[in-house]
């Protein structure tokens, strides 16, 4: 049996990297970002590659 289930967060969460799992040795790759401008991006751009880690990179 499959179960379908969707999760959104309000568009005011701020997104982002677990500080906890951050070291020195494993720095921050991504930066932190609400929902609403990921969604933003990801509507208004073309679906091409991986555009949407392209986004958030450092």
């Amino acid at each position: 049996m499959s179960i379908v289930t969707f999760y959104s967060p309000s568009y005011e969460a701020d997104l982002g990297p677990m500080p906890e799992l951050l070291t020195d040795e494993e720095p921050c790759r991504f930066r932190r970002y609400t929902h609403e401008e990921y969604i933003v991006h990801y509507i208004t751009s073309k679906l091409q590659g991986k555009k949407s880690l392209e986004f958030a990179k450092i």
